[in-house]
């Protein structure tokens, strides 16, 4: 089985449903494509995690992402359906839109992160107020934003911070460590936020 073939059945394996085909009636068993009329199928509740058949991690090949996004992008293209009943017209555009919903929260690490989250009921995380000591950290950063001009190594520094959060953030979720994961999601949020703070003023100082 070609690299292709095997991709298309993985998706077909995670997408197996009990539902019938809005067009013939007839049983739908997987895929996003009616296998008895070949009518695409309505959209349905899915994780992006399953969509993409992809599992469930947070240490992602983002390689293999692009690869099911550029292949499934093909199968949605609206060119595809011009000739195609209205419905399955707008079946194509919700399923393209949630494409690329999905390909843009799993590549960002905090949206990520989010998603696993909530597959374990914990949800609107970026919503909690960060502990004291984050807001302490927090406090002393944007101090030293605003007094610095020389924010190279402050980037720096940041940026590794970053990277150790996103290494522990997959050490929490392969131990199942779902509240330490919360908290580093959060402060990984700030960050993030952060190093475009540290970005801005780095251009500013450059036009002035």
């Amino acid at each position: 089985m070609n690299k292709r073939k095997k991709q298309q059945k993985e998706t077909a394996i995670f997408m197996q449903t009990n539902e019938i085909c809005w067009s013939c009636k007839g049983p739908l068993n997987e895929g996003f494509f009616c296998p008895t009329c070949g009518t695409l199928r309505r959209p349905f509740a899915l994780s992006p995690f399953k969509f993409f058949a992809l599992p469930f991690a947070f240490n992602l090949n983002l390689n293999t992402l692009e690869e099911r996004y550029l292949d499934l992008q093909k199968q949605f293209h609206p060119d595809k359906f011009v000739t195609k009943t209205s419905q399955e017209q707008m079946n194509a555009l919700s399923w393209g839109g949630f494409l690329n919903d999905s390909y843009n929260k799993l590549k960002k690490p905090v949206e990520r992160a989010c998603l696993l989250l909530a597959e374990q009921g914990i949800h609107d995380v970026l919503e909690e107020k960060p502990t004291p000591d984050m807001m302490m950290k927090q406090f002393e950063l944007r101090e030293q934003l605003e007094e610095s001009e020389q924010l190279d190594d402050l980037l720096i520094e940041v940026q590794d911070d970053i990277a150790n959060l996103e290494s522990g953030l997959v050490e929490s979720f392969d131990s199942s460590n779902f509240e330490k994961a919360k908290k580093q999601t959060l402060e990984l949020q700030f960050l993030s936020k952060f190093t475009r703070d540290i970005k801005r003023k780095m251009r500013q100082l450059k036009t002035n």
